[in-house]
């Protein structure tokens, strides 16, 4: 929804697949190609072959900022992970993640906020497999959000802060 902002804040220009350096996945609600974004009609997996399959042909690494498997509201929707996933496996396109779960992203809070002092970060997400564990092995302290995409496993309303927590059903989770 605020991709052209967030790339704009980064100081990243869009460009078409045939002149770019690199292809950036953060979250899929449109594609930037260099001009106006484009809503992305999503059905499938293959519903950004096309821009996947060029990006493979000129050999553009795919950078992952985000790269998750499921939306908290558990619509479908070509998540950065599994567009990651295709990348590779179906294109044999050169992938990487530079989010959770993946080391490097905690090694640099650790670096960049508390001189080097894990005790001091603090992660936080609603993805056991993606946020809490990619800091238990980074030695991080998390916080687990119980209404993201978990909610229904853990008997809260999902999306909503306001309902009561199901410590039973948390416990078993």
């Amino acid at each position: 929804d605020d991709d052209e902002t967030y790339l704009a804040s980064c100081g990243v220009v869009p460009s078409p697949v045939a002149d770019a350096d690199y292809l950036l996945a953060r979250g899929l609600f449109c594609t930037l190609d260099g001009g106006s974004p484009a809503p992305l009609h999503f059905g499938h997996d293959d519903s950004c072959d096309d821009v996947l399959a060029a990006a493979a042909a000129r050999r553009l690494p795919l950078l992952v900022a985000n790269p998750d498997l499921v939306r908290p509201d558990g619509k479908a929707s070509p998540m950065p992970g599994r567009l990651m996933a295709r990348y590779a496996e179906k294109y044999e396109g050169a992938a990487y993640p530079v989010g959770k779960p993946y080391e490097h992203i905690y090694a640099e809070a650790i670096r960049r906020g508390c001189d080097g002092a894990a005790g001091r970060v603090l992660a936080v997400g609603d993805s056991m497999a993606h946020d809490v564990a990619g800091a238990n092995r980074a030695g991080v302290d998390s916080a687990f959000v119980c209404w993201g995409i978990h909610a229904n496993d853990v008997g809260v309303e999902p999306g909503s802060a306001a309902a009561p927590l199901d410590a039973d059903r948390l416990d078993a989770f």
